[in-house]
């Protein structure tokens, strides 16, 4: 698959896209935040947190769909141009989910 581009036209409702497995620890949610300048106490403070109803610290949204993206792109090969990509979270990912 390494050369090869998906076209839209070639894409069927039910294709397999290939899996992207990441794994999501505080280090790696502070450094996203760090690089995007999202400090969001949510994303790195358990105590914060956890006094706001959650059970801890929660990845960042937009870091979800920066591997959404990746995973895309790399299932439609280096050529392919992802112009729009929409995406919504409907529950919280946690470190270590």
């Amino acid at each position: 698959m390494a050369n090869e581009v998906r076209h839209y036209e070639d894409v069927q409702t039910g294709d397999e896209i290939t899996p992207l497995v990441k794994e999501i620890g505080l280090a790696r949610m502070m450094a996203y935040g760090a690089a995007t300048w999202d400090f969001i106490r949510l994303h790195y403070d358990a105590d914060y947190a956890r006094g706001l109803g959650f059970e801890a610290p929660f990845v960042d949204g937009q870091m979800m769909g920066g591997f959404l993206t990746q995973q895309i792109q790399d299932w439609a090969g280096p050529e392919a141009f992802l112009r729009k990509l929409a995406f919504r979270n409907r529950v919280m990912a946690y470190p270590g989910d």
